[in-house]
């Protein structure tokens, strides 16, 4: 009997020793969510935004992770609750700098930028001014692609989870149509069927030793990967007849810079 009290004395120890062993490892082991940082771009409408966020050298030694969710990242830590979180950026889309717009720039950035996101703070900001770096986080960031973003820094609370947003803002330009006519044909206009844009007949140019006429909207335009709206339609009478002919939309990649500082979407025609 006291054989047997002894053995099952022996195992409960055991087993309450293992549980203490397991319970201690998987405090060890446990992640805590500390924000959520949603991405979002007027111009992909739903599609997933051209951006990647990874983590810097300093960030993985704290035992930080990322993890991509849709519509953004979960950001967690294992163990201790950083103050501060600097994180890379990446942008997979060549032609991002075209379809977002930046304060206080142009349609090439002149150096890289930096995005700034906390709890006072509100929705991240786009911001000109370079976040101030060590020499490794600077060493790790050339390590990476260049790109239009160089960063985006994260201010965490005290506690709770940080849910902050990065939202671009798309560009808005001036459509031009460089509309290619046949003899005998005259272009009389450009029209929107919804009725926001008006165009402007900016009368007859020659590229290439062919003569266009050029239209231009009245105001800016917003690009969009995927429109919602009608095409613009021009009309343009031939013989005793007028014919209308929907035009493209603009895209990401024929945007010109102009001397007054406008950015222009040029289309060619041929009608």
């Amino acid at each position: 009997m006291r054989s047997r009290n002894f053995l099952i004395s022996r195992r409960a120890v055991l087993l309450g020793a293992g549980a203490a062993v397991l319970a201690e490892s998987a405090q060890a082991q446990e992640i805590g969510l500390l924000a959520r940082i949603d991405l979002s771009h007027a111009y992909y409408g739903s599609l997933p935004v051209p951006v990647r966020l990874g983590l810097l050298e300093r960030a993985q030694s704290a035992e930080l992770a990322l993890r991509a969710v849709e519509g953004g990242y979960l950001l967690m830590a294992r163990g201790g609750r950083p103050e501060r979180v600097l994180l890379k950026m990446e942008v997979t889309d060549p032609y991002f700098a075209n379809v977002t717009t930046i304060a206080g720039q142009g349609l090439t950035p002149d150096e890289p930028l930096a995005l700034r996101a906390g709890p006072e703070d509100g929705p991240a900001r786009i911001s000109t001014e370079l976040l101030e770096l060590t020499p490794e986080e600077a060493s790790s960031l050339r390590q990476g692609s260049p790109g239009l973003f160089q960063a985006i820094e994260i201010t965490l609370p005290e506690e709770g989870v940080l849910g902050t947003s990065v939202r671009f803002d798309t560009r808005a330009t001036i459509w031009r149509y460089f509309l290619f006519v046949r003899e005998g044909q005259e272009v009389l206009s450009v029209d929107d069927p919804a009725g926001n844009i008006a165009f402007i007949n900016k009368g007859a140019s020659e590229i290439a030793n062919r003569a266009a006429v050029v239209f231009e909207s009245a105001q800016p335009a917003p690009l969009a990967a995927r429109y919602d709206r009608p095409n613009f339609v021009v009309s343009v009478r031939s013989g005793d007849g007028i014919n209308s002919v929907t035009l493209p939309f603009a895209g990401s990649q024929q945007l010109r810079a102009r001397e007054d500082g406008s950015i222009t979407s040029d289309m060619y025609v041929y009608l």
